[in-house]
């Protein structure tokens, strides 16, 4: 005989739980290192050619990732059709 009381949550096996969310890819990080500064000759101008590219912002980090499940990445992401977002979870 089974008794209920109240709102149960919903049982659930532990290698299930550990599952990674269906939008959600599993990564880890390979490397960390700041942010590039602009490079500047002798003259205080700068090397590059063209001014068009994007610069690293200040304080940022740039984060090198290994994405083992790589099939699941979208095309374009390359081409900065897509924004990420990262999320941190302790192992």
């Amino acid at each position: 005989m089974d008794f209920l009381v109240g709102a149960t949550g919903k049982v659930v096996d532990a290698s299930e739980a550990a599952k990674v969310p269906k939008n959600n890819l599993e990564a880890r990080v390979l490397a960390i290192r700041e942010a590039r500064r602009s490079p500047r000759q002798k003259g205080g101008t700068e090397r590059r050619a063209s001014t068009k590219r994007r610069r690293d912002p200040v304080g940022g980090r740039v984060l090198v990732l290994l994405v083992p499940e790589g099939a699941k990445l979208p095309a374009g992401l390359e081409n900065g059709e897509f924004r990420v977002f990262l999320r941190f979870k302790k192992r």
